[in-house]
């Protein structure tokens, strides 16, 4: 992990546990010089809360717990939990986000799936997935630019639309944990959770190619989304297929070498670390050497 790099501004700072200096240009506080192990002390406090807050609704408690610790953040000086938040919002790059945290979480998810029952509804999984987080995506353009007036702050299209690709998925962890216990037919959890797993992917593979768009010189300026419709659908085609294929591959391998380890008669923590590993292995390599989808590639797997 690497901080974002220290501009001039905190370098000519006397910034210590007791003074903090706020950079207007990165939103966050200047970090302590030689604090980065106040990292771990973050991480360590997130695993309890999430923990001792574990429930049905776990997700939501999480998130307002996270949310009560920043507002404290910013209106106390918590010492070495400040700068320990301070170090993981100026995280550089902020991409390592994904590649930490997504590979397990939807090898999780995936598992959790029942997939004789997912077979009979994988289509419906699949459009609900696609067509749901596409068409909310899409309706933020007109109420993030025309709603909200954001047009005239220089929003683009684009902007709008890449927005809307982080809030357009949902996440059914609560809604499928309030089924199964008040007795909901096992089939309408499995498409909800099928249809949570997919959306995630879908929203994020929307993500990629907004940002992609938009950080493209000329990509996401005055070329509207409508005439950029064909560009979209051949990014979508091909992260789908190489992500799809590179997570059948790894699959594949990692069932082999699961054979081979369950001849040797090895204990069970192995065999998990064997299908973690894979995870992360099938999400780095189709992110990076085939410019894929590292997630639709790891829930394939």
């Amino acid at each position: 992990m690497e901080l974002q790099d220290t501009n001039s501004f905190c370098l000519s700072q006397n910034v210590t546990y007791e003074h903090r200096v706020y950079d207007p240009d990165s939103l966050n506080w200047c970090p302590v010089p030689g604090g980065g192990a106040d990292a771990l002390l973050f991480a360590g406090l997130a695993v309890f809360c999430s923990c001792a807050l574990y429930s049905k609704l776990s997700a939501v408690w999480v998130l307002l717990a996270g949310a009560l610790f920043q507002v404290a953040n910013v209106y106390l000086n918590m010492n070495h939990f400040s700068n320990a938040l301070t170090i993981w919002l100026g995280m550089h790059p902020s991409a390592i986000f994904f590649q930490i945290f997504l590979p397990p979480l939807l090898l999780d998810s995936a598992v959790r799936v029942d997939f004789f029952l997912f077979k009979k509804i994988a289509v419906h999984c699949l459009l609900f997935a696609s067509l749901n987080v596409l068409v909310a995506t899409l309706a933020f353009i007109p109420l993030m630019l025309y709603g909200l007036n954001l047009a005239a702050a220089g929003w683009r299209p684009v902007d709008a639309a890449l927005f809307g690709a982080m809030l357009g998925s949902t996440d059914a962890v609560a809604v499928t944990a309030i089924l199964k216990a008040g007795g909901a037919p096992e089939m309408l959890s499995t498409l909800l959770e099928g249809e949570s797993l997919f959306n995630d992917a879908s929203s994020i593979v929307l993500f990629e190619i907004f940002l992609h768009m938009g950080m493209t010189p000329g990509g996401g300026g005055d070329v509207s989304l409508a005439g950029a419709a064909g560009h979209i659908l051949k990014l979508i085609a091909w992260l789908s297929a190489t992500g799809a294929a590179a997570g059948l591959l790894m699959g594949f391998c990692t069932r082999l070498l699961l054979k081979m380890l369950h001849r040797r008669h090895v204990p069970p923590p192995v065999e998990v670390a064997v299908s973690v590993a894979g995870a992360y292995t099938v999400y780095l390599c189709t992110e990076y050497y085939v410019q894929g989808s590292g997630v639709i590639g790891v829930v394939v797997y």
